[in-house]
């Protein structure tokens, strides 16, 4: 089990909340989408699975968009989210800064989505490593229709 230590205004909470409040900034890679919701539903009665990590005020999904996808597509209605501060200058869009974090959050809010794997977040960790974002997901059990 991996886990990161971060400073504490980053994280800001988990719910279950409507799979369609979220707002994806960038496109799936069909492949592995199709992949994943194969692999899902491989798995009887619920599936386990990282939470979808989203902007505290805009539901913007900042890294999840293949597990969102995959389960509309099983018909779940409540997704696992955990909320982050995504204005926290800890947490950076890519390792090169290639892309903002406006430019991220304005896709999402417009529709005009970037194209796929345009991002890969990290955080710093208190000793000011760069880590996967995704370790801030909670495991979530999700139950399918």
């Amino acid at each position: 089990m991996h886990s990161i230590d971060v400073k504490h205004d980053i994280y800001k909470g988990f719910s279950y909340i409507s799979i369609d409040l979220l707002k994806n900034h960038e496109e799936v890679v069909e492949d592995r989408a199709i992949s994943l919701l194969h692999y899902l539903k491989s798995i009887e009665n619920y599936v386990v699975i990282p939470s979808i990590l989203i902007c505290n005020k805009t539901n913007v999904i900042i890294d999840g968009h293949h597990r969102c996808w995959a389960l509309k597509e099983m018909g779940v209605t409540e997704a696992p989210v955990t909320y982050i501060n995504y204005s926290h200058p800890d947490i950076v869009t890519h390792l090169d800064d290639s892309i903002t974090k406006e430019t991220i959050i304005a896709a999402g809010i417009s529709g005009q989505l970037l194209k796929p794997k345009s991002s890969f977040h990290h955080v710093l960790d208190v000793y000011g490593e760069a880590k996967p974002l995704l370790l801030l997901s909670s495991l979530s059990r999700c139950m399918v229709m």
